[in-house]
Formats: C-alpha cells, structure tokens, sequence
C-alpha cells in the first residue's frame, strides 16, 4: 500500500483524507449510493484496485452488499449521505444486533444547511436508534487516521462503527496525519449454528450482546486518542467533530489582551456513545460550558444528562437555549456569538448570509426544452387540471427557470407513490409524475405493482438521461441493457407499455406530451433525454 501521506506535499480534501485512511485499512469491499457530500469519498476509492466496488441501485443494497461482505471476511465500508442512511436503515439496525465480522464502517456525509439535500438532518439520532457508534473526525489531520482506528475498533468489537463528516469537512483541505496501516484482514466466515440469524428467539439475547459490546468501545473511547483537551480555567468548550478546527481558528485570532485566557477547549471525536469518565473529570473543572457541534444537540443533550446524573454544577449553553442557531451551518459567525456568550471579552463577528449553490442546469441540457414543453401544454389545456409530482434530481434545477411547472416534491425515488396517493385522494385532476431513470431503480419500482393494479388518471413521464446526473453522473445497474430497453422491460414487466420519444426530436415530444395529457387514464412516456456533461457522444 502506498505512503499517501509521506509521499505529497500538497493539501489534500477532507474527502479525499477519508479514503486514504480506508485504503490503509485495506478496506477490499466499497459500496454506496452518490450524494453530497459524500459521493467525492467513493470516487477517490474508485481509483484504486480494491476486490470489488460499486454504486448500488440504492442504500438498502449497498448495506447489505458491505454487510455481507465483512460477515464473509473482507473489511468494507458503506458511503452514503445523510437521507441515505433513512434508506439503509433497515439492515443497519438488524447488523448492530448480530454484529460484523471483519472491520465495516459507515462513512456518512451530513449536510448542514442543506447545500445540496432536500432536508436539514442529523443522522447521529438515527445511529443511535440503531445502536450504531459515532466518530466525527475533529479535522482533515486526523480524518485518516481515525477512519483506519474506526476499522481496528470495529474488528475489535465486531460492530459495524459510523464515521460520520459534514460538508465543511469533506471539502476543507489539510494534510493528513500517516494513518496506522493495518494488517490484512485473517478473517473467515464464521459457521456458527444461529450465530448470524437474526429471529425472535434470539432477539433479547443479541440485544444483551450489543449492549455489552457498546460498553467496550466506550471503553476504547476513553482511551481515543482523537479526543483532546486544551487550557484550563472555569470556561470551557466542546467542540464536536469538524467543529473543533473552526473554534481553533477563531481562538486563534483572539485579541492579544485575552491571548494567556482563552476557554479550555475539548475537542470531540467520539460522539456515541461518549467517553462519559473522562468527560465527566474534565467537565467538573469547569463551570460554564459552550457546546457547539454541526446538526442538532445531540452530544449537547448527552453531556447535559452526564453532568445531572454525576451531580456536576455547570451551566451549558448550545441550542436548547438559542445561544446557537437551531438550523443552518455553523458558521462562524454562530460560533463567535457562542464565545461571545460565553464571555463578552471575545467578541463577536458579523453574521453573513450563506451562499446557496448553484442549482441551475447545464448548458444544452434537453430537460429545458422538456420543462418547457409541459409547462405550455399545461397552461393551454389549464394548469389547475394537473398536479405534478417530482422526486429528487435535476427536476429541482429546472425550477431555477420557472417554478410553475412542479406542485409536490418530497425524496428521491417517491414520485410514484405520492402520484398513486394523489390520484387516489382528487380523481378529478390528472397526475404528472415526473419519474428518474436512477431515481427508479433506486425506489420508484417498488411502486409499479401498485401503479399497473389500480391505473390510475396519471401521466407517468420518465426522464431518462443515462445517469445519476445531478450528483455527478455516475453510472446505474442496468445488467447490460440500454437504459432506455431495461426501464421498458421494467413497466412491461407489469403489463404497463410506454411511449419512447427522443427529446432531440422536439415536435414529436410536443405531440406525446400533449396527448399524455389529454388522455385519461394511465399513460407512461420514457423521454430519452441523454446527459450531455457525463455521455460524450451527446455533444459530437
């Protein structure tokens, strides 16, 4: 395995130090779904010749895929965004009961602010639900080296272990610590009558399991060397993941006069479940305490239940009493108004509004003729006749041009499903269901059972540009059909036939659109509308 670390001299992303330190790992297995900010670490693994990785259909598989990978032996890790967690949920929560094999992580991208997600969402709640640990790299510095130590916890405890990062991680830049290297994986599968079925019978009893070995890894946290403490004096602050380097910076920057009285500072890695013995030593020389941590009061609320069960008097400031926003990034601007609270010697710096991305669709993309098609068709025939549904995809860019064509969106993959509840609640108004290509694999298909048994008054207009465009253009299981003859096969599967029409050939998808929506009934478009910046032969 090459020295990645010894051998640049150049800054590299926290993204790409996330990788490095699975690579040193020897991770073997790759699995994921793209989203930001997570889909740059599974591009950074995909340069590499591991034994076998993919993007999956979506999280469900893509879990399960790593999942079996470590029960057979090989370390693996699982990269997903925050909603994606919601999808791989499912088997993640059944696994923290039975336990792994082999190192397996999670390497979960939040999104704070929701730059690029339809929601604002901590996942550590859910990582909880699931009995799953947390760590949260403290800086791009210790990135790789925590993701290599999370394997060796992991394989220790035989628990699958989140490292969980924010975008303010994954896109810092730094140079990394040479992470620990780990020996090659010795591990079998393991034939043990019951050991890996997952029943009623036995349920208890893992749960007993996963107790006990959730108090061993607190046990190795206490130990963590990613956790540290600096200063002294009545003040202090946590700083929980990424967090931490943001405060340094801005203490850093303190005013000379206050430069020999800065709060001590606890940077945090360890989210869940906490080092509560060490913490609870380092907390009981403090008496006031600012919590600042990206998502909600999750370490917040767990270091306020620690100081009342160890009768600790200290006064804790953080969200749950506004001293920090209770949405968006931290900025900061949040956290100098949460020093500032802390002591007014600090000061404060002005607040300045975010920068949303960019949301806009590329130059030549065929989805533009497309939008404007249905809209037109719409407001000729009588916009309040239709309700249109969309789903998470470059649909959402089209509304930077006009925001009248989209009534309803919520996921990715649930444009079906809200179009079949919709046309099952208003028989009077026709559904527009703008369905993804990916987005269908992904979840959509579970719908179409129900969509070819009750036919309902809707146009189902698949848009099918070749790829998972809006994250980056990478590539779905098709099983080596042409995307357009497997999305096809798919509907024709359930007796449902649908109408191909090239969005190029821009009277004849006029004329389809207009006839979908006159129709009555349910009617299925597949629009080939190929991604001009991720299939080359588009723009020859």
């Amino acid at each position: 395995m090459t020295d990645f670390a010894a051998t640049r001299s150049d800054p590299i992303t926290g993204a790409q130090a996330l990788a490095e330190g699975a690579l040193a790992a020897r991770v073997q297995v790759v699995s994921g779904y793209p989203g930001s900010p997570a889909t740059a670490v599974l591009d950074q693994l995909a340069r590499h010749d591991l034994r076998h990785i993919n993007w999956a259909a979506n999280e469900k598989v893509a879990a399960e895929i790593v999942a079996g990978a470590s029960l057979g032996g090989s370390r693996s890790a699982l990269v997903l965004k925050s909603v994606g967690l919601n999808i791989a949920l499912d088997p993640l929560a059944t696994l923290s009961m039975t336990g792994c094999r082999a190192g397996m992580i999670i390497l979960l991208g939040d999104d704070p602010g929701a730059t690029g997600s339809q929601n604002e969402q901590d996942s550590r709640w859910l990582a909880r639900t699931a009995e799953l640990p947390v760590v949260e790299p403290t800086s791009v510095a210790d990135s790789a080296a925590l993701v290599a130590q999370a394997f060796a916890w992991s394989e220790s405890a035989e628990t699958p272990i989140i490292v969980r990062f924010t975008t303010s991680l994954a896109r810092a830049t730094g140079h990394p610590n040479a992470p620990w290297k780990l020996p090659p994986s010795a591990r079998r599968f393991l034939h043990k009558e019951y050991r890996w079925v997952s029943y009623p019978p036995v349920a208890q009893r893992r749960h007993k399991a996963l107790h006990r070995r959730l108090r061993a890894i607190a046990d190795m946290f206490e130990a963590s060397p990613y956790d540290r403490a600096t200063g002294s004096g009545p003040l202090g602050v946590v700083a929980v993941g990424h967090t931490a380097t943001q405060v340094s910076a801005l203490l850093d920057n303190l005013p000379v006069a206050l430069k020999g009285e800065p709060p001590a500072l606890l940077s945090l890695a360890s989210s869940w479940p906490l080092p509560a013995k060490s913490l609870a030593q380092w907390l009981a020389c403090r008496e006031r305490l600012l919590v600042l941590e990206e998502g909600g009061p999750f370490v917040e609320e767990q270091l306020a239940a620690l100081c009342h069960g160890q009768r600790i008097d200290i006064e804790i400031l953080g969200r749950h009493n506004d001293t920090i926003p209770s949405q968006g990034a931290l900025s900061a601007a949040a956290i100098s108004q949460g020093l500032n609270a802390l002591d007014s010697r600090y000061g404060t710096l002005s607040p300045q509004a975010a920068q949303p991305l960019p949301i806009d669709l590329c130059p030549g993309c065929l989805y533009r003729p497309l939008f404007a098609s249905l809209t037109q068709a719409m407001n000729a025939i009588g916009r309040r006749r239709f309700i249109t549904v969309g789903e998470t995809g470059c649909v959402v860019r089209g509304l930077t041009h006009d925001e009248t064509f989209l009534d309803v969106k919520l996921s990715l993959g649930s444009a079906l499903g809200l179009g079949l509840g919709l046309a099952a609640s208003d028989s009077k108004q026709r559904i527009v269901a703008l369905v993804g290509d990916s987005s269908l694999l992904h979840s959509d298909l579970n719908a179409l059972p129900q969509l070819a048994a009750t036919q309902p008054n809707m146009l189902v207009i698949v848009l099918q540009n070749g790829s998972a465009a809006l994250t980056g253009g990478q590539p779905y299981p098709t099983g080596g059909k042409h995307p357009t003859d497997l999305i096809a096969a798919l509907y024709g599967a359930m007796g449902l036939s649908a109408q191909i029409v090239d969005a190029r050939a821009a009277d004849e998808m006029d004329a389809a659109i207009r006839s979908g929506l006159n129709d009555h009934g349910l009617r299925v478009l597949i629009i080939e509308a190929p991604c001009a910046p991720h299939i080359p032969e588009v723009t020859q």
